[in-house]
């Protein structure tokens, strides 16, 4: 695997910018790290991600209808799946998470981690220290690491948690982890690591409807299975009843192999029977186990409204880690790391207590047709308000 790790290394040297340099970069450095079977598993994983996508429009459009009912509303389906719903004489479209509340230009800058966390620190939201950089500025951001000690390098303008690695302590690991995230764009943003709990908010025009606590994925071993294994037996549940599994395979990436390595685990190590592995540092393709509703402090939901505020979004999700959520975020170390427009509803349905949950379609689509939503739940009644 040196061969590969030194032409990565060449090849950050270079000045081939093209796309098809950075995606073979990015997949020979998983290829030196991971090794030939598991870079293998990941190509096959491929498959997985597209079931499970189809199988994400079909929940969509449960909620959406659901909502619909409760609210006595009219849907119509249109031939690319966009669902049209009407109420007397109001109308509005959905199709899957996309709605009609904020403008294509803010959430495209939302999107852009840059531009989303020089807009966050404008308003004092507490952030990580952060740095971009491009292909041939590695020298800097090793730079940055040494001052940070402990660092997540992410592509700069790609979403769903793709590229993403976390945890990055090394010298050669940031080398590694960097023209990875390349595969996804020109530039890559280094943040400093932030330690704790991770929750998902998600804000409606200056409103906390729903609140997550993430946990990152896991697999539990039989005695006999390695955790490659398991992590294939764990997408192909999720294929099997996403509903209830979750709508995102894991992926064989850097942060996963590095998660790993940092227990001393690989994807050939074997599991004791009821011996539980966390398999990634980054919590996006987690489960339904994983991610439990919680009834938010008041300074977790101030911080929510505050960073939607200023990326300009009505409707985002804030993703915020804290060590102490009844405290300020400037006085616990935490940040935000993430605001999301178009944001996803299925995280805040797929969770280990569903008994609790808020129907967060009904608050979104009432917003959309302009009415009263139904009474919220006990849940929600704790949760509303910035």
């Amino acid at each position: 695997m040196k061969l590969q790790s030194a032409l990565v290394a060449r090849w950050l040297a270079t000045g081939d910018k093209s796309r098809a340099a950075r995606i073979l970069a990015g997949e020979l450095t998983l290829l030196s790290v991971a090794g030939t079977s598991a870079f293998q598993s990941r190509w096959r994983g491929q498959a997985t991600e597209g079931r499970l996508d189809s199988a994400r429009s079909e929940l969509y459009r449960s909620y959406w209808l659901a909502a619909a009912q409760a609210l006595g509303a009219d849907v119509t389906t249109a031939p690319d799946g966009s669902l049209d719903i009407f109420l007397g004489s109001r109308r509005t479209t959905v199709w899957d998470s996309s709605v009609e509340l904020d403008d294509p230009v803010s959430i495209r800058l939302a999107l852009n981690k840059p531009t989303a966390r020089a807009r966050l620190a404008a308003s004092s939201v507490a952030t990580a220290e952060q740095l971009v950089c491009t292909q041939h500025q590695l020298h800097q951001a090793q730079s940055f690491l040494e001052s940070v000690g402990r660092c997540t390098v992410k592509p700069a303008g790609a979403g769903r948690g793709s590229g993403v690695t976390c945890g990055v302590t090394t010298p050669r690991d940031l080398a590694l982890a960097f023209a990875f995230a390349l595969r996804w764009g020109n530039s890559v943003v280094l943040e400093r690591h932030i330690s704790g709990s991770e929750y998902r908010l998600l804000v409606l025009d200056n409103r906390v409807v729903s609140v997550v606590r993430r946990r990152p994925p896991s697999v539990t071993g039989d005695g006999s299975a390695t955790v490659g294994q398991l992590v294939k037996a764990e997408n192909a549940r999720r294929i099997r009843a996403p509903d209830r599994h979750g709508l995102y395979p894991i992926t064989i990436d850097l942060d996963l192999v590095f998660t790993l390595r940092r227990s001393g685990l690989s994807l050939r190590s074997v599991l004791g029977h009821g011996e539980h592995a966390v398999v990634k540092t980054a919590v996006n393709e987690n489960g339904p186990a994983d991610n439990e509703l919680v009834v938010p402090s008041i300074p977790l939901r101030r911080a929510a409204v505050a960073a939607a505020q200023a990326v300009h979004l009505r409707y985002a999700a804030v993703e915020v880690i804290t060590t102490d959520e009844c405290h300020e975020l400037e006085e616990s170390g935490g940040a935000v790391i993430e605001v999301n427009g178009t944001p996803g509803l299925h995280f805040h349905y797929q969770v280990i207590n569903p008994k609790e949950h808020e129907s967060v379609a009904v608050v979104v689509l009432s917003r959309l047709l302009g009415v009263d939503s139904p009474p919220p739940r006990r849940h929600d009644a704790r949760s509303a308000g910035p």
